[in-house]
Protein backbone atom coordinates (compact mmCIF):
# COMPACT_ATOMS: atom_id res chain seq x y z
CA UNK A 1 0.00 0.00 0.00
CA UNK A 2 1.54 3.22 -0.90
CA UNK A 3 0.76 7.12 0.35
CA UNK A 4 -1.55 7.89 -1.92
CA UNK A 5 -3.65 5.05 -1.00
CA UNK A 6 -3.01 5.58 2.81
CA UNK A 7 -4.30 8.92 2.50
CA UNK A 8 -6.81 8.70 0.23
CA UNK A 9 -8.41 5.89 2.33
CA UNK A 10 -8.17 8.27 5.53
CA UNK A 11 -10.63 10.66 4.11
CA UNK A 12 -13.08 7.99 3.30
CA UNK A 13 -16.02 7.10 5.99
CA UNK A 14 -15.36 5.38 9.05
CA UNK A 15 -15.37 1.34 8.99
CA UNK A 16 -17.86 1.71 11.76
CA UNK A 17 -20.10 3.63 8.91
CA UNK A 18 -19.24 1.70 6.38
CA UNK A 19 -20.60 -1.63 7.49
CA UNK A 20 -24.20 0.11 8.40
CA UNK A 21 -26.75 0.37 6.16
CA UNK A 22 -30.88 0.55 6.55
CA UNK A 23 -31.83 -2.78 6.14
CA UNK A 24 -31.41 -5.52 9.44
CA UNK A 25 -32.89 -8.44 8.82
CA UNK A 26 -31.89 -9.73 12.40
CA UNK A 27 -34.20 -7.61 13.77
CA UNK A 28 -33.86 -3.40 14.19
CA UNK A 29 -34.60 -1.42 17.40
CA UNK A 30 -34.71 2.01 18.22
CA UNK A 31 -32.00 4.00 19.03
CA UNK A 32 -32.59 6.90 20.77
CA UNK A 33 -31.16 10.41 21.52
CA UNK A 34 -32.28 13.92 22.11
CA UNK A 35 -34.03 15.27 18.81
CA UNK A 36 -35.19 12.15 17.38
CA UNK A 37 -38.54 12.41 15.78
CA UNK A 38 -41.04 9.26 17.13
CA UNK A 39 -43.42 8.09 14.27
CA UNK A 40 -46.23 6.17 14.58
CA UNK A 41 -43.45 3.41 12.69
CA UNK A 42 -41.33 4.15 15.46
CA UNK A 43 -43.60 2.33 18.29
CA UNK A 44 -44.11 0.13 16.05
CA UNK A 45 -40.80 -0.75 15.71
CA UNK A 46 -40.05 -0.73 19.30
CA UNK A 47 -43.25 -3.51 19.57
CA UNK A 48 -42.50 -5.49 16.75
CA UNK A 49 -38.56 -6.06 17.99
CA UNK A 50 -39.89 -7.62 21.37
CA UNK A 51 -42.67 -9.46 20.06
CA UNK A 52 -40.68 -11.03 17.62
CA UNK A 53 -37.59 -11.97 19.84
CA UNK A 54 -40.36 -13.44 22.50
CA UNK A 55 -41.71 -15.71 20.06
CA UNK A 56 -38.63 -16.86 18.90
CA UNK A 57 -37.27 -18.00 22.18
CA UNK A 58 -40.86 -19.39 22.58
CA UNK A 59 -41.08 -21.44 19.87
CA UNK A 60 -36.69 -22.32 19.98
CA UNK A 61 -36.43 -23.13 23.34
CA UNK A 62 -40.05 -24.09 24.82
CA UNK A 63 -41.92 -25.82 21.44
CA UNK A 64 -45.64 -25.46 20.58
CA UNK A 65 -48.36 -27.24 21.69
CA UNK A 66 -50.52 -26.67 25.42
CA UNK A 67 -48.97 -25.65 27.97
CA UNK A 68 -51.71 -26.39 30.34
CA UNK A 69 -55.44 -25.92 30.90
CA UNK A 70 -57.74 -25.86 28.14
CA UNK A 71 -59.62 -28.75 29.53
CA UNK A 72 -62.98 -29.78 27.89
CA UNK A 73 -66.52 -30.63 29.23
CA UNK A 74 -69.40 -32.25 27.06
CA UNK A 75 -73.14 -31.35 27.74
CA UNK A 76 -74.76 -34.61 29.59
CA UNK A 77 -71.24 -35.22 31.08
CA UNK A 78 -71.42 -33.89 33.98
CA UNK A 79 -74.82 -33.81 35.79
CA UNK A 80 -73.66 -30.47 37.33
CA UNK A 81 -73.01 -29.07 34.42
CA UNK A 82 -75.06 -25.74 33.06
CA UNK A 83 -74.41 -26.40 29.33
CA UNK A 84 -77.23 -26.71 26.63
CA UNK A 85 -77.58 -30.04 24.35
CA UNK A 86 -74.73 -29.63 21.42
CA UNK A 87 -72.39 -26.88 23.77
CA UNK A 88 -68.31 -27.96 24.06
CA UNK A 89 -67.11 -26.34 27.20
CA UNK A 90 -63.03 -25.31 26.69
CA UNK A 91 -61.70 -24.24 30.19
CA UNK A 92 -59.16 -21.26 30.67
CA UNK A 93 -55.36 -22.48 29.63
CA UNK A 94 -51.97 -21.36 27.72
CA UNK A 95 -50.49 -22.99 24.58
CA UNK A 96 -48.39 -21.92 22.06
CA UNK A 97 -48.89 -22.50 18.64
CA UNK A 98 -45.55 -23.35 15.97
CA UNK A 99 -44.63 -19.44 15.40
CA UNK A 100 -44.16 -18.92 18.92
CA UNK A 101 -47.17 -16.59 19.13
CA UNK A 102 -49.25 -17.21 23.11
CA UNK A 103 -52.74 -18.50 22.48
CA UNK A 104 -54.65 -17.45 26.44
CA UNK A 105 -57.67 -18.27 27.35
CA UNK A 106 -58.65 -16.42 31.00
CA UNK A 107 -61.84 -17.68 31.29
CA UNK A 108 -64.31 -21.06 30.35
CA UNK A 109 -66.15 -20.32 27.71
CA UNK A 110 -69.00 -22.52 25.80
CA UNK A 111 -68.66 -23.52 21.65
CA UNK A 112 -71.50 -25.00 19.33
CA UNK A 113 -71.61 -25.56 15.99
CA UNK A 114 -72.35 -22.53 14.88
CA UNK A 115 -68.99 -20.68 16.50
CA UNK A 116 -66.73 -22.95 15.00
CA UNK A 117 -64.57 -22.22 12.05
CA UNK A 118 -65.25 -25.47 9.70
CA UNK A 119 -61.87 -26.43 7.88
CA UNK A 120 -62.44 -28.33 4.26
CA UNK A 121 -59.62 -30.75 3.34
CA UNK A 122 -57.50 -28.19 2.45
CA UNK A 123 -57.81 -26.44 5.36
CA UNK A 124 -60.01 -23.44 3.87
CA UNK A 125 -62.98 -22.32 6.19
CA UNK A 126 -66.72 -23.00 5.19
CA UNK A 127 -68.37 -19.64 5.70
CA UNK A 128 -72.45 -20.41 5.53
CA UNK A 129 -74.50 -20.93 8.12
CA UNK A 130 -77.48 -22.26 9.04
CA UNK A 131 -79.36 -24.35 6.82
CA UNK A 132 -76.49 -24.09 4.44
CA UNK A 133 -73.62 -25.42 6.71
CA UNK A 134 -75.80 -28.28 7.56
CA UNK A 135 -75.49 -29.10 3.59
CA UNK A 136 -71.68 -28.39 3.79
CA UNK A 137 -71.34 -30.93 6.63
CA UNK A 138 -73.28 -33.41 4.90
CA UNK A 139 -70.27 -33.50 2.45
CA UNK A 140 -68.09 -33.97 5.04
CA UNK A 141 -69.52 -36.41 7.71
CA UNK A 142 -72.62 -38.43 6.16
CA UNK A 143 -72.76 -39.96 9.81
CA UNK A 144 -72.51 -39.67 13.50
CA UNK A 145 -68.94 -42.11 13.37
CA UNK A 146 -66.85 -39.84 11.88
CA UNK A 147 -64.69 -37.64 13.54
CA UNK A 148 -63.34 -34.41 13.54
CA UNK A 149 -60.30 -32.60 15.01
CA UNK A 150 -60.61 -29.24 17.28
CA UNK A 151 -57.96 -26.82 17.24
CA UNK A 152 -56.92 -23.91 18.95
CA UNK A 153 -55.55 -20.66 16.56
CA UNK A 154 -53.89 -17.56 17.37
CA UNK A 155 -56.47 -14.52 16.16
CA UNK A 156 -56.14 -10.84 16.16
CA UNK A 157 -59.11 -8.54 16.91
CA UNK A 158 -59.14 -4.68 16.42
CA UNK A 159 -61.05 -3.41 19.20
CA UNK A 160 -61.92 0.46 19.96
CA UNK A 161 -62.43 2.55 16.56
CA UNK A 162 -61.22 5.87 16.28
CA UNK A 163 -62.49 8.17 13.58
CA UNK A 164 -60.31 11.00 11.99
CA UNK A 165 -60.53 13.83 9.55
CA UNK A 166 -57.36 14.13 7.56
CA UNK A 167 -56.23 17.68 6.33
CA UNK A 168 -57.87 16.87 2.71
CA UNK A 169 -60.94 16.67 4.98
CA UNK A 170 -61.13 12.80 4.43
CA UNK A 171 -63.19 10.63 7.16
CA UNK A 172 -60.99 7.53 8.09
CA UNK A 173 -61.24 5.20 10.94
CA UNK A 174 -58.22 3.64 13.03
CA UNK A 175 -58.30 1.05 15.34
CA UNK A 176 -57.05 1.83 19.58
CA UNK A 177 -55.90 -1.43 20.69
CA UNK A 178 -55.36 -4.95 18.65
CA UNK A 179 -57.06 -7.98 21.07
CA UNK A 180 -54.79 -11.23 21.06
CA UNK A 181 -57.37 -13.51 20.91
CA UNK A 182 -58.33 -17.36 19.85
CA UNK A 183 -60.35 -18.98 17.47
CA UNK A 184 -61.57 -22.97 17.22
CA UNK A 185 -62.30 -25.01 14.25
CA UNK A 186 -62.77 -28.13 13.10
CA UNK A 187 -61.91 -30.63 10.32
CA UNK A 188 -62.57 -34.06 9.23
CA UNK A 189 -60.41 -36.78 10.37
CA UNK A 190 -59.83 -40.26 10.43
CA UNK A 191 -61.19 -41.97 13.58
CA UNK A 192 -57.60 -43.76 13.85
CA UNK A 193 -55.62 -41.12 13.68
CA UNK A 194 -57.33 -39.26 16.66
CA UNK A 195 -54.31 -40.73 19.16
CA UNK A 196 -51.91 -41.08 16.66
CA UNK A 197 -47.87 -40.36 18.63
CA UNK A 198 -46.43 -37.03 17.36
CA UNK A 199 -43.18 -38.17 15.07
CA UNK A 200 -39.98 -37.93 16.38
CA UNK A 201 -38.17 -34.42 14.84
CA UNK A 202 -34.71 -36.02 15.98
CA UNK A 203 -33.42 -37.68 13.01
CA UNK A 204 -29.61 -39.57 13.19
CA UNK A 205 -28.14 -40.73 10.53
CA UNK A 206 -24.62 -43.69 10.91
CA UNK A 207 -22.93 -41.44 8.32
CA UNK A 208 -19.43 -41.50 9.31
CA UNK A 209 -19.00 -37.27 8.22
CA UNK A 210 -21.26 -35.77 10.90
CA UNK A 211 -20.38 -32.18 11.27
CA UNK A 212 -18.77 -31.96 15.19
CA UNK A 213 -16.85 -34.89 14.44
CA UNK A 214 -15.23 -33.62 10.97
CA UNK A 215 -12.11 -33.02 12.52
CA UNK A 216 -11.36 -36.54 13.97
CA UNK A 217 -12.59 -38.58 11.74
CA UNK A 218 -10.08 -41.21 9.28
CA UNK A 219 -10.43 -44.09 8.01
CA UNK A 220 -8.10 -47.30 9.45
CA UNK A 221 -6.12 -47.17 6.18
CA UNK A 222 -5.34 -43.56 6.68
CA UNK A 223 -4.08 -44.31 10.10
CA UNK A 224 -1.98 -47.53 9.18
CA UNK A 225 -0.39 -45.25 6.79
CA UNK A 226 0.02 -42.36 8.54
CA UNK A 227 1.96 -44.94 11.26
CA UNK A 228 4.11 -45.74 9.03
CA UNK A 229 5.09 -42.93 7.47
CA UNK A 230 6.31 -41.84 11.06
CA UNK A 231 7.86 -45.19 11.67
CA UNK A 232 10.11 -45.02 8.80
CA UNK A 233 10.87 -41.14 9.50
CA UNK A 234 12.08 -41.82 13.28
CA UNK A 235 13.90 -45.06 12.27
CA UNK A 236 15.79 -43.17 9.64
CA UNK A 237 16.57 -40.11 12.19
CA UNK A 238 17.46 -43.12 14.87
CA UNK A 239 19.97 -44.74 12.29
CA UNK A 240 21.47 -40.90 11.72
CA UNK A 241 21.97 -40.75 15.31
CA UNK A 242 25.20 -42.42 15.03
CA UNK A 243 24.77 -44.73 18.84
CA UNK A 244 24.06 -41.68 20.92
CA UNK A 245 21.78 -42.88 23.38
CA UNK A 246 20.91 -39.18 25.09
CA UNK A 247 19.94 -38.06 21.16
CA UNK A 248 18.02 -41.48 20.50
CA UNK A 249 16.58 -41.53 23.79
CA UNK A 250 15.37 -38.01 22.88
CA UNK A 251 14.18 -39.31 19.45
CA UNK A 252 12.29 -42.38 20.96
CA UNK A 253 10.03 -40.43 23.31
CA UNK A 254 9.62 -38.13 20.73
CA UNK A 255 8.42 -40.79 18.39
CA UNK A 256 6.06 -42.22 21.04
CA UNK A 257 4.72 -38.77 21.80
CA UNK A 258 3.67 -38.19 18.39
CA UNK A 259 2.22 -41.41 17.70
CA UNK A 260 -0.05 -41.04 20.29
CA UNK A 261 -1.28 -37.28 19.32
CA UNK A 262 -1.27 -39.19 16.13
CA UNK A 263 -4.19 -41.79 17.19
CA UNK A 264 -6.23 -39.23 19.42
CA UNK A 265 -6.71 -37.00 16.63
CA UNK A 266 -7.75 -39.83 13.95
CA UNK A 267 -9.26 -42.33 16.29
CA UNK A 268 -12.24 -43.76 14.09
CA UNK A 269 -15.65 -42.78 14.86
CA UNK A 270 -16.55 -46.10 15.92
CA UNK A 271 -14.06 -46.14 18.51
CA UNK A 272 -15.19 -42.70 20.40
CA UNK A 273 -17.12 -42.68 23.16
CA UNK A 274 -19.70 -39.43 23.79
CA UNK A 275 -22.14 -38.59 26.60
CA UNK A 276 -25.48 -39.70 25.92
CA UNK A 277 -26.95 -39.28 22.74
CA UNK A 278 -23.90 -38.35 21.28
CA UNK A 279 -22.57 -35.21 19.66
CA UNK A 280 -22.64 -36.54 16.57
CA UNK A 281 -26.43 -36.86 16.01
CA UNK A 282 -27.03 -33.65 18.23
CA UNK A 283 -24.81 -31.54 16.31
CA UNK A 284 -26.35 -33.24 13.27
CA UNK A 285 -30.32 -32.54 14.20
CA UNK A 286 -29.36 -29.13 15.26
CA UNK A 287 -27.39 -27.43 12.05
CA UNK A 288 -30.03 -28.65 10.01
CA UNK A 289 -32.77 -26.79 11.49
CA UNK A 290 -34.45 -24.40 9.74
CA UNK A 291 -34.81 -20.55 10.98
CA UNK A 292 -38.02 -20.67 11.06
CA UNK A 293 -40.17 -17.03 10.36
CA UNK A 294 -42.30 -14.83 12.30
CA UNK A 295 -43.98 -14.79 9.23
CA UNK A 296 -48.28 -14.45 10.00
CA UNK A 297 -51.07 -15.41 7.60
CA UNK A 298 -54.11 -14.38 9.25
CA UNK A 299 -57.15 -14.71 7.17
CA UNK A 300 -60.17 -12.44 7.90
CA UNK A 301 -63.05 -14.70 9.55
CA UNK A 302 -65.21 -11.44 9.79
CA UNK A 303 -66.44 -9.27 13.21
CA UNK A 304 -62.97 -7.43 12.88
CA UNK A 305 -61.01 -10.71 13.70
CA UNK A 306 -58.00 -12.18 11.81
CA UNK A 307 -56.84 -15.93 12.06
CA UNK A 308 -54.08 -17.82 10.93
CA UNK A 309 -56.07 -21.10 9.98
CA UNK A 310 -52.33 -22.73 9.00
CA UNK A 311 -50.62 -23.30 12.78
CA UNK A 312 -53.84 -24.01 14.93
CA UNK A 313 -52.93 -26.71 18.51
CA UNK A 314 -54.90 -29.88 17.83
CA UNK A 315 -57.12 -29.74 21.28
CA UNK A 316 -59.67 -32.97 20.85
CA UNK A 317 -60.92 -35.26 18.58
CA UNK A 318 -65.01 -34.23 18.80
CA UNK A 319 -67.69 -36.10 16.85
CA UNK A 320 -71.13 -34.51 15.36
CA UNK A 321 -74.17 -35.67 15.39
CA UNK A 322 -78.13 -34.79 14.69
CA UNK A 323 -79.74 -32.60 17.34
CA UNK A 324 -83.71 -32.53 18.06
CA UNK A 325 -84.15 -29.29 15.14
CA UNK A 326 -82.21 -31.88 12.81
CA UNK A 327 -78.98 -29.94 12.68
CA UNK A 328 -75.53 -30.77 13.18
CA UNK A 329 -74.15 -30.48 16.71
CA UNK A 330 -71.33 -31.40 18.71
CA UNK A 331 -72.68 -34.54 20.62
CA UNK A 332 -69.18 -36.38 21.70
CA UNK A 333 -65.72 -36.05 23.03
CA UNK A 334 -63.94 -38.88 21.38
CA UNK A 335 -60.29 -37.97 22.81
CA UNK A 336 -59.53 -35.21 24.76
CA UNK A 337 -55.82 -36.17 25.34
CA UNK A 338 -54.27 -37.95 21.85
CA UNK A 339 -54.51 -34.97 19.59
CA UNK A 340 -52.79 -32.82 21.94
CA UNK A 341 -49.21 -31.77 21.74
CA UNK A 342 -47.48 -30.86 25.19
CA UNK A 343 -45.16 -28.39 26.02
CA UNK A 344 -43.31 -29.91 28.78
CA UNK A 345 -42.53 -27.50 31.86
CA UNK A 346 -38.95 -27.89 33.75
CA UNK A 347 -40.87 -29.07 36.65
CA UNK A 348 -42.44 -31.35 34.59
CA UNK A 349 -39.35 -32.73 33.32
CA UNK A 350 -38.11 -33.20 36.81
CA UNK A 351 -41.17 -35.53 36.97
CA UNK A 352 -40.94 -37.44 34.20
CA UNK A 353 -37.11 -38.38 34.82
CA UNK A 354 -38.33 -39.08 38.46
CA UNK A 355 -41.09 -41.82 36.86
CA UNK A 356 -43.96 -39.73 38.70
CA UNK A 357 -46.17 -41.34 36.12
CA UNK A 358 -45.07 -44.54 36.59
CA UNK A 359 -47.05 -47.47 38.17
CA UNK A 360 -45.17 -49.62 40.26
CA UNK A 361 -44.99 -52.59 42.49
CA UNK A 362 -46.11 -51.61 46.17
CA UNK A 363 -46.77 -54.35 48.02
CA UNK A 364 -46.10 -58.51 47.71
CA UNK A 365 -47.11 -61.27 49.62
CA UNK A 366 -43.86 -63.29 50.39
CA UNK A 367 -42.21 -59.86 51.76
CA UNK A 368 -40.73 -60.71 55.14
CA UNK A 369 -38.63 -63.58 53.56
CA UNK A 370 -37.00 -61.48 51.04
CA UNK A 371 -33.37 -60.46 51.84
CA UNK A 372 -33.90 -62.50 55.81
CA UNK A 373 -30.66 -64.95 56.41
CA UNK A 374 -33.01 -67.04 58.14
CA UNK A 375 -34.76 -70.27 55.95
CA UNK A 376 -37.79 -70.45 55.49
CA UNK A 377 -39.54 -73.77 57.36
CA UNK A 378 -40.69 -75.93 54.43
CA UNK A 379 -44.28 -76.21 55.91
CA UNK A 380 -44.44 -72.47 55.86
CA UNK A 381 -43.65 -72.27 52.38
CA UNK A 382 -45.97 -74.84 51.00
CA UNK A 383 -48.73 -73.47 52.71
CA UNK A 384 -48.15 -69.74 51.02
CA UNK A 385 -48.45 -71.74 47.91
CA UNK A 386 -51.70 -72.85 49.13
CA UNK A 387 -51.18 -76.30 49.97
CA UNK A 388 -53.60 -77.84 52.89
CA UNK A 389 -53.37 -81.65 52.32
CA UNK A 390 -52.81 -84.64 51.07
CA UNK A 391 -56.68 -85.31 50.62
CA UNK A 392 -57.39 -82.78 48.27
CA UNK A 393 -57.61 -83.53 44.17
CA UNK A 394 -54.49 -83.24 42.70
CA UNK A 395 -55.72 -82.45 39.12
CA UNK A 396 -56.65 -79.41 40.57
CA UNK A 397 -55.40 -75.90 40.06
CA UNK A 398 -54.14 -74.17 43.36
CA UNK A 399 -54.22 -70.65 43.79
CA UNK A 400 -51.38 -69.47 46.40
CA UNK A 401 -52.01 -67.54 49.50
CA UNK A 402 -48.81 -65.48 49.53
CA UNK A 403 -47.38 -65.59 46.24
CA UNK A 404 -49.36 -61.87 44.81
CA UNK A 405 -48.39 -58.23 44.16
CA UNK A 406 -49.82 -55.60 44.74
CA UNK A 407 -49.75 -52.60 42.00
CA UNK A 408 -49.98 -48.64 42.62
CA UNK A 409 -52.07 -48.18 39.79
CA UNK A 410 -54.86 -50.03 37.76
CA UNK A 411 -53.30 -52.40 35.51
CA UNK A 412 -54.50 -53.96 32.29
CA UNK A 413 -56.00 -57.48 33.09
CA UNK A 414 -55.71 -59.07 29.46
CA UNK A 415 -51.64 -57.94 30.11
CA UNK A 416 -51.57 -60.03 33.21
CA UNK A 417 -50.73 -63.48 32.06
CA UNK A 418 -48.72 -66.12 33.50
CA UNK A 419 -45.10 -65.26 31.44
CA UNK A 420 -45.41 -62.72 33.26
CA UNK A 421 -43.88 -64.14 36.27
CA UNK A 422 -41.45 -66.87 37.07
CA UNK A 423 -41.11 -68.96 40.20
CA UNK A 424 -37.86 -70.85 39.79
CA UNK A 425 -36.55 -73.75 42.21
CA UNK A 426 -32.72 -74.31 42.50
CA UNK A 427 -31.09 -77.35 44.28
CA UNK A 428 -27.40 -78.29 44.98
CA UNK A 429 -27.96 -81.58 44.46
CA UNK A 430 -25.90 -83.71 41.95
CA UNK A 431 -22.61 -84.98 41.61
CA UNK A 432 -21.40 -82.32 38.87
CA UNK A 433 -22.33 -79.60 41.52
CA UNK A 434 -24.08 -77.57 39.00
CA UNK A 435 -27.27 -75.46 40.99
CA UNK A 436 -29.82 -76.89 38.73
CA UNK A 437 -33.02 -74.83 38.55
CA UNK A 438 -36.63 -75.98 37.79
CA UNK A 439 -39.44 -73.80 37.08
CA UNK A 440 -42.92 -73.58 39.17
CA UNK A 441 -45.64 -74.37 36.71
CA UNK A 442 -47.35 -70.93 37.08
CA UNK A 443 -50.78 -71.65 35.36
CA UNK A 444 -53.33 -68.90 35.60
CA UNK A 445 -53.10 -65.67 37.26
CA UNK A 446 -55.62 -64.63 40.23
CA UNK A 447 -56.71 -60.87 40.22
CA UNK A 448 -59.52 -61.35 42.73
CA UNK A 449 -57.84 -60.32 45.97
CA UNK A 450 -57.67 -56.15 46.03
CA UNK A 451 -60.89 -54.70 44.73
CA UNK A 452 -61.07 -51.90 42.32
CA UNK A 453 -61.03 -48.55 43.44
CA UNK A 454 -64.14 -46.22 42.46
CA UNK A 455 -62.40 -44.59 39.87
CA UNK A 456 -60.87 -47.52 38.35
CA UNK A 457 -61.79 -48.17 34.76
CA UNK A 458 -63.23 -51.52 34.19
CA UNK A 459 -61.18 -54.08 32.66
CA UNK A 460 -58.49 -53.23 35.08
CA UNK A 461 -56.93 -54.55 38.57
CA UNK A 462 -55.13 -53.33 40.94
CA UNK A 463 -53.08 -57.09 42.00
CA UNK A 464 -52.13 -60.27 40.56
CA UNK A 465 -52.11 -63.91 42.39
CA UNK A 466 -50.23 -67.08 41.01
CA UNK A 467 -51.85 -69.99 40.59
CA UNK A 468 -49.68 -73.42 40.33
CA UNK A 469 -50.45 -76.72 38.71
CA UNK A 470 -51.93 -78.97 41.46
CA UNK A 471 -49.69 -82.40 40.19
CA UNK A 472 -46.97 -79.92 40.77
CA UNK A 473 -47.56 -79.10 44.24
CA UNK A 474 -48.82 -82.69 45.10
CA UNK A 475 -45.49 -84.61 44.18
CA UNK A 476 -43.25 -82.09 45.22
CA UNK A 477 -44.73 -82.43 49.15
CA UNK A 478 -45.75 -86.11 48.80
CA UNK A 479 -42.85 -87.90 46.99
CA UNK A 480 -39.83 -88.67 48.21
CA UNK A 481 -37.61 -88.19 45.50
CA UNK A 482 -38.77 -84.50 45.15
CA UNK A 483 -35.54 -81.30 45.84
CA UNK A 484 -37.23 -80.24 48.49
CA UNK A 485 -36.40 -83.93 50.77
CA UNK A 486 -32.72 -83.95 49.53
CA UNK A 487 -31.57 -80.56 50.92
CA UNK A 488 -31.79 -76.95 51.44
CA UNK A 489 -33.50 -75.13 48.32
CA UNK A 490 -33.26 -71.38 46.71
CA UNK A 491 -36.62 -70.06 45.13
CA UNK A 492 -36.13 -66.83 42.98
CA UNK A 493 -39.25 -65.16 41.89
CA UNK A 494 -39.14 -62.92 38.78
CA UNK A 495 -41.80 -60.15 37.34
CA UNK A 496 -41.47 -58.89 34.14
CA UNK A 497 -42.98 -55.19 34.24
CA UNK A 498 -42.19 -55.13 30.35
CA UNK A 499 -44.99 -57.11 29.83
CA UNK A 500 -47.82 -55.78 31.90
CA UNK A 501 -49.05 -52.52 30.65
CA UNK A 502 -51.17 -49.95 33.21
CA UNK A 503 -53.92 -47.99 32.49
CA UNK A 504 -52.42 -45.39 30.89
CA UNK A 505 -50.71 -47.67 28.39
CA UNK A 506 -47.55 -47.74 29.97
CA UNK A 507 -45.35 -50.83 31.00
CA UNK A 508 -45.06 -51.13 34.94
CA UNK A 509 -41.60 -49.70 36.19
CA UNK A 510 -40.80 -53.04 38.56
CA UNK A 511 -37.03 -52.96 38.50
CA UNK A 512 -35.52 -52.71 42.11
CA UNK A 513 -33.21 -49.92 43.41
CA UNK A 514 -30.30 -51.55 45.02
CA UNK A 515 -31.62 -53.77 47.85
CA UNK A 516 -34.99 -51.32 48.32
CA UNK A 517 -37.48 -53.79 46.60
CA UNK A 518 -40.38 -51.76 47.49
CA UNK A 519 -41.43 -49.96 45.82
CA UNK A 520 -39.86 -50.98 43.11
CA UNK A 521 -38.62 -48.70 40.13
CA UNK A 522 -36.06 -46.56 39.33
CA UNK A 523 -37.64 -44.13 36.79
CA UNK A 524 -38.05 -45.88 33.64
CA UNK A 525 -40.83 -47.93 32.39
CA UNK A 526 -40.66 -52.14 32.40
CA UNK A 527 -37.68 -53.60 33.56
CA UNK A 528 -38.27 -56.93 35.81
CA UNK A 529 -38.31 -57.71 39.98
CA UNK A 530 -35.75 -60.82 41.25
CA UNK A 531 -36.70 -61.62 44.66
CA UNK A 532 -35.31 -64.43 46.95
CA UNK A 533 -35.42 -66.83 49.61
CA UNK A 534 -33.93 -69.90 50.88
CA UNK A 535 -36.37 -72.97 51.83
CA UNK A 536 -35.13 -75.39 54.16
CA UNK A 537 -35.27 -79.35 53.89
CA UNK A 538 -38.54 -80.81 54.50
CA UNK A 539 -38.01 -82.58 57.33
CA UNK A 540 -37.98 -84.98 58.78
CA UNK A 541 -38.22 -87.07 55.40
CA UNK A 542 -40.61 -90.25 55.34
CA UNK A 543 -41.84 -93.09 53.20
CA UNK A 544 -44.83 -92.10 52.25
CA UNK A 545 -47.52 -93.89 49.58
CA UNK A 546 -46.91 -91.80 45.92
CA UNK A 547 -49.65 -89.32 45.38
CA UNK A 548 -52.40 -89.84 42.72
CA UNK A 549 -50.60 -87.94 39.99
CA UNK A 550 -47.72 -90.10 40.77
CA UNK A 551 -49.27 -93.49 40.63
CA UNK A 552 -50.87 -92.30 37.36
CA UNK A 553 -47.97 -91.36 35.75
CA UNK A 554 -45.48 -94.26 36.43
CA UNK A 555 -48.33 -96.51 35.22
CA UNK A 556 -48.24 -98.78 32.45
CA UNK A 557 -50.79 -98.84 29.64
CA UNK A 558 -52.14 -102.47 29.23
CA UNK A 559 -53.50 -103.75 25.90
CA UNK A 560 -57.30 -102.90 25.46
Amino acid sequence: MNIQTIKRTSRTRSPLRDCCDDKCPAGARNHYFLGKRLTPDSYRLEQSYGIERRRLINRAIHGWGVVYGLGLAIAGGDKTSRLEAGELQVKEGFALDQLGRELIQTRDIALTIDNLLILDGDGKPVWAKGPDLDERLEGFSHNPEHCWRLSAHYAEQTIGPVDLKDPCSCDRREWDQICETIVYSIERIDCDDCCVPWKCTLHCCCAPDTLCCEERKASRDEIVSKQRSLREEFAKRIEEADDEPELIAKLRADYERRLKELEKRHRPIDEKVHPRGGCACLCQHLTGLEFGDDCVRLTDIGDCIRADLAHGVPLACLQLARDKCDHWAISTIVDACGPRRLVKRNDLLFDLINGCDLTRIIEIGWAPWRFTEDKVPFHDFVEALGWQDSKGDPYEEYTTRDFWVRFSRPVRIDTLKPDAFQMIVMSDQGDDFWRRSYRVPVVAIDTGRIPAEQDDPPNHVRSARLVVGGLWLHNSVTDNDTIFAQGETFVEIWFHGDLVEDCLGQTVDANARGRALLPSGNGGPGDSLLSSFTVARRDPPKIVEASPARQGRRSTPTAS
